[in-house]
């Protein structure tokens, strides 16, 4: 890629990204006016959970990021195959207890009692089951064929979605607002989906996922280390402070967003 089509593809990717973001902002604060700070805190609180499912893989995918687009550059198709089908496994086997352990965390609230927060953990385990597809595995794929363009198209129109599902919690509240969650996550891994170019199988090897540990633990540590300083403070607020505390901290975290919109975009990009 040129000097010149790759600062286009720069800036398109950082605008989008950009716009991604205002409009995700924009439809937090419509959101949180239409529902009152304990059912916000309830369902933005147990999404805090989400946060250790993407600290789970333990710098696997780190690993397949920085290694996967390095054999395809050598020409190295059988290798970059096997990294790839093992990296899929790896993230296919967490997604599947991700979502197995928000079924029996439901299970766990419905027998005691807790009837809203088991209708929300019900909602999450289609978002759990989806959560390192969406967010890792399959963004990093676009990021290795620096297909920025798609990558672009598609944040858009997650950020137009984001918008328009609003609806679903002015017509159904609070249930409208676990029904958009789904909706979301359902609909980010669709579009991940459709204009991914590559094709991969399942394949347990466990030479190359020793192999992804060991060069993706360290970039893992090194990166990770505030996001399971905020996961822990999450945790800890939402289990001890209640729901109704844990929204208005949420209500603040969508201001805060604001201010963070450009440097994480140019942050994606770099």
């Amino acid at each position: 890629m040129s000097s010149s089509s790759f600062l286009l593809t720069s800036v398109r990717f950082i605008s989008s990204q950009g716009l991604a973001n205002v409009l995700r902002l924009v439809s937090g604060l419509l959101v949180v006016r239409m529902l009152d700070p304990l059912q916000y805190g309830l369902y933005t609180g147990m999404g805090v959970y989400l946060n250790y499912i993407l600290l789970s893989q333990f710098g696997v995918l780190n690993g397949f990021a920085r290694e996967f687009p390095f054999l395809m550059g050598k020409a190295k198709i059988a290798e970059s195959e096997r990294l790839l089908a093992s990296a899929f496994t790896i993230t296919a086997l967490i997604s599947i207890v991700s979502g197995i352990s928000f079924v029996l965390l439901a299970i766990h609230y419905f027998v005691n009692d807790n009837n809203s927060e088991g209708i929300v953990a019900f909602g999450y385990v289609v978002i759990a089951a989806v959560h390192l597809l969406n967010k890792k595995f399959l963004r990093s794929m676009y990021i290795t064929n620096v297909d920025f363009r798609n990558l672009s198209r598609i944040s858009l129109y997650i950020g137009l979605v984001n918008v328009v599902s609003v609806l679903l919690v002015y017509v159904f509240g609070f249930y409208g607002l676990i029904a958009r969650g789904v909706l979301l996550a359902v609909y980010e891994s669709g579009l991940l989906f459709r204009y991914l170019t590559y094709e991969f199988s399942v394949s347990f090897d466990l030479s190359p996922i020793i192999r992804m540990l060991k060069i993706g633990w360290p970039i893992f540590i090194n990166g990770q280390i505030p996001a399971i300083t905020l996961t822990i403070i999450s945790t800890l607020l939402f289990t001890h402070a209640g729901a109704e505390e844990f929204g208005l901290y949420s209500l603040a975290s969508t201001f805060f967003a604001a201010i963070s919109i450009l440097p994480a975009s140019f942050g994606q990009i770099i």
